[in-house]
């Protein structure tokens, strides 16, 4: 039984059961009282309920062979100017090389400036 004056920052981990679940619900239960133990409920503010997940791609790695290197420059340009169209990056999060969420001729020139720069140009973003 808990009986606070003040309020508590909390934090509970549940990702022992609920990583990999494809939905996950969170239910608040008061328990049973009577006249020796009544108390008001429970008061509860600010919940925030926060998701991780895994990259499992190389960001700027728009051909997804696990370097960013040349190959990925091509690749977009490919996918954007081919005749036909080259195939999209997958994810398309890996050639949007400057995470401005699309992948464009943008992107392209990031890459060149990351790898050919001088100074080399900042590292491909994660969107």
């Amino acid at each position: 039984m808990l009986a606070d004056l003040d309020w508590y920052k909390m934090e509970f981990d549940i990702s022992a059961i609920a990583d990999d679940q494809p939905t996950v619900s969170i239910r608040f239960l008061m328990g049973p009282t009577n006249y020796d133990a009544a108390y008001c409920g429970w008061n509860i503010d600010d919940l925030k309920v926060l998701s991780y997940q895994c990259q499992s791609y190389v960001c700027g790695d728009a051909n997804a062979d696990e370097a960013v290197n040349l190959l990925d420059v091509l690749y977009v340009i490919d996918f954007l100017y081919g005749d036909p169209q080259g195939p999209a990056p997958n994810p398309s999060e890996a050639g949007d090389a400057n995470a401005d969420g699309a992948v464009n001729l943008l992107d392209v020139l990031y890459l060149i400036d990351f790898l050919y720069g001088s100074p080399l140009g900042p590292e491909p973003l994660c969107p």
